[in-house]
């Protein structure tokens, strides 16, 4: 089977991350897969293991990128068009449009409704979308809501999650990542991975670090470091509360190319987001068996499952619990045992990859021939 994966870049995000994944898992399963980058940022993150061709486009509508796409899957022949991002789903939709590419599968990246994030294109992209033979998304809400769009009808609407490698030989041992981190072996290291956006609510975690600058193990001191990986535009207001709080034990890291590495270096994962999809850094922690505490939203919650620890929305109810947690190594290990269960038992990107192949075949089985130019 010839996949094509269409994406608008190969650089930071949870996305991009998956992408990567689950074409190097196609690769591995026997299968032609290349990835065409459309877009104005052409860097291809380390870690890809199969082809990849970058296209120009440019500001605004750009119909010389639809035809170069259309070209691309055309002289590809491939069978199965995969887009994911907003930029993936149209000129990945309409250059298969124009090759007759077999069958068209989107994924849904985003838990956020399409109005919330598109505004006023919302329905030229469903619209675009409804050209799509199956439309994938990672959550059972989203999956009702975008299959009660009117101009989705004629598209299938499936669930399918995100997944991770469970064995990663990047990952850095403790030593290393705790070095990047610039802790000593003492400090007891929160960890929270994400871009700096309102959503992900890194104010409150400011609160709590304010009341939580040391905890207790075994009759020791030790003193409590919060690093928060990621780039955006709240830097400047979250510097700012920083400063005006006097909190000298958060540390802003800035953007990481594999967050991952530093994992093995930190105590817990924190997530205090108002609203998640279903994060890839999530995944990849419960890899490492990195134990994860995180507010009840979204995905998270069928991510980590019933079992999962979850905290208060306040920086007081929050603070009380992640102090017993991390004075509670043995709390911590059992946290982390369950979670790398859970993600090895449904998210390993063998199982995910093999989910997104059952699907492709399905929807090739309904092509007929006349209508299947790689026949």
């Amino acid at each position: 089977m010839k996949i094509t994966h269409v994406i608008q870049h190969l650089g930071l995000g949870g996305a991009e991350s998956f992408v990567i994944e689950l074409a190097n898992q196609q690769q591995r399963n026997g299968h032609d897969v290349d990835v065409l980058i459309v877009g104005k940022e052409q860097h291809v993150r380390d870690g890809l293991h199969v082809r990849s061709t970058s296209i120009s486009r440019k500001d605004g509508p750009d119909v010389g990128a639809i035809r170069a796409v259309g070209r691309h899957l055309r002289e590809n022949r491939t069978d199965v068009l995969h887009a994911h991002t907003a930029p993936g789903l149209v000129y990945g939709g309409l250059g298969a449009v124009l090759a007759r590419t077999p069958v068209k599968v989107f994924t849904e990246h985003s838990s956020s409704s399409p109005s919330d994030q598109y505004g006023r294109k919302t329905q030229l992209l469903e619209l675009i979308a409804a050209r799509y033979d199956a439309i994938v998304t990672f959550d059972d809400d989203l999956q009702q809501q975008l299959a009660t769009k009117r101009t989705l009808r004629s598209a299938r609407v499936v669930v399918i999650p995100n997944g991770v490698s469970i064995d990663d030989d990047s990952v850095w041992d403790r030593a290393t990542s705790r070095k990047e981190l610039g802790v000593t072996d003492d400090v007891v290291v929160v960890l929270a991975v994400g871009a700096l956006r309102p959503q992900k609510n890194y104010e409150l975690l400011i609160d709590v670090a304010q009341r939580l600058t040391t905890i207790e193990r075994d009759r020791v001191t030790h003193p409590v470091q919060f690093v928060i990986v990621g780039e955006g535009t709240e830097r400047s207001k979250l510097e700012t509360k920083i400063a005006e709080l006097h909190v000298d034990n958060v540390r802003l890291h800035g953007a990481f190319a594999n967050a991952r590495r530093l994992f093995r270096g930190a105590d817990v994962l924190l997530n205090t987001s108002t609203w998640e999809g279903m994060p890839i850094s999530m995944l990849e922690a419960m890899a490492e068996k990195l134990p994860i505490v995180a507010t009840r939203t979204g995905s998270v919650e069928t991510l980590l499952g019933p079992d999962g620890s979850f905290l208060g929305t306040s920086a007081s109810s929050m603070t009380a619990e992640l102090s017993r947690l991390l004075s509670n190594p043995s709390d911590l290990r059992e946290i982390a045992g369950r979670g790398f269960n859970r993600v090895t038992q449904y998210f390993s990107i063998p199982y995910i990859s093999q989910s997104y192949e059952d699907l492709y075949t399905s929807l090739l089985d309904k092509v007929p021939p006349s209508a299947n130019p790689t026949a």
